[in-house]
């Protein structure tokens, strides 16, 4: 018989994922020990916290280009900017992206104005679109490297 708990008792139990079968919240000792750490050993995973799944996640969502605002809402932040201050350490492309971006936007509007098109550069006037040189800055972490 499965039962609900009452949320006047537990009413941090209301919005969890991961509830006991009677509707309690889990015991996270319980949670690690009993069950995701044997999975870690009969799958041949590292042994690793269960807190790097959250930080994989978060990662994974940024790299593929999940909005930083979308990611810190499910990750709970009071904002994006602390989320990319954690994770765009480990998103060195992001910036070459972005780069890239605001160039073809530049150029799309500059190739535009030469022949009068649409916005986007054809390759029969791509050899007239200045060439850009310019390396976008990269952060360093100052956790991971010491310096910010």
């Amino acid at each position: 018989m499965h039962l609900v708990v009452d949320p006047e008792e537990w009413p941090e139990a209301v919005d969890l994922i991961f509830v006991t079968e009677f509707g309690r919240p889990v015991n996270v000792n319980s949670l690690v020990y009993k069950h995701f750490k044997p999975i870690l050993r009969r799958a041949g995973l590292p042994n690793i916290r269960l807190y790097d799944l959250r930080h994989t996640a978060a990662t994974l969502a940024l790299t593929v280009g999940v909005s930083p605002k979308v990611v810190s809402e499910q990750l709970g932040h009071t904002s994006a900017a602390f989320t990319l201050d954690v994770y765009s350490h480990v998103l060195p492309h992001m910036q070459d992206d972005a780069a890239a971006k605001v160039e073809a936007a530049l150029m799309g509007k500059y190739i535009r104005r030469l022949i009068g098109g649409p916005s986007t550069i054809s390759d029969k006037h791509r050899d007239r679109a200045p060439q850009s040189t310019a390396q976008p800055a990269r952060r360093r972490c100052h956790i991971c490297e010491g310096e910010s």
